[in-house]
C-alpha cells in the first residue's frame, strides 16, 4: 500500500502561511505547510481542502488549488505509471 500526502502552499502576495508543529512526536517545533495524508476514499484535491480546513479553518474553493509538484519519497513503494496517472487525474478532476 502506498501512502499519499498532500501539502498546500498558501500564498498571499509575497507571504507564505507556515504552521509551527507543537506537541508532536515528529518535527516538534519545526515549521510545516498545511496538509496531511490522502485518505483511501478521497482525491488529493479533496484531501488538501479537508486538511487546510482542519488545520487553519480556511474554506478555499476547489478551483483555486492547482497541482504544482509531485514528490515520491524513496522509502515508499514505487508507483506504476498507471497509478501515477490516476493520482494526477483524480487531482485534476
Amino acid at each position: 500500500m502506498v501512502n499519499l500526502y498532500a501539502r498546500a502552499l498558501l500564498c498571499k502576495g509575497n507571504k507564505v502561511l507556515l504552521l509551527r508543529r507543537c506537541n508532536l512526536d515528529f518535527g516538534n517545533g519545526l515549521y510545516s505547510l498545511c496538509g496531511g495524508r490522502v485518505e483511501q476514499y478521497e482525491t488529493a484535491r479533496q484531501a488538501i481542502m479537508r486538511e487546510v480546513y482542519e488545520e487553519v479553518h480556511l474554506s478555499i474553493p476547489e478551483p483555486v488549488f492547482e497541482l504544482v509538484h509531485l514528490i515520491f519519497p524513496t522509502w515508499q513503494h514505487r508507483l506504476t505509471m498507471n497509478q501515477l496517472n490516476m493520482m494526477i487525474y483524480d487531482f485534476l478532476r
